[in-house]
């Protein structure tokens, strides 16, 4: 967790730890649309490191259940 917004950078190494820990292989990455998670850097890094982002539909609470805590 942060105590500040995420930025880019942030992310990035999220999605590389989440990388080791999972080995290789492909896999999913459910995800809303915060604007980072559509940084080019993101999706450029993604694509090498073999993971397929599902992107939750637009304006859609009822998939991203934490929406209800922060909202």
């Amino acid at each position: 967790t942060y105590d500040r917004a995420v930025k880019t950078h942030h992310f990035l190494l999220f999605i590389r730890q989440l990388r080791k820990r999972h080995g290789e292989g492909r896999f999913n990455l459910y995800m809303d649309n915060l604007r980072v998670h559509h940084a080019k850097k993101v999706l450029k890094e993604m694509e090498e490191l073999d993971i397929e982002p599902i992107w939750a539909p637009i304006y859609s609470p009822d998939y991203n259940l934490i929406k209800f805590v922060f909202s």
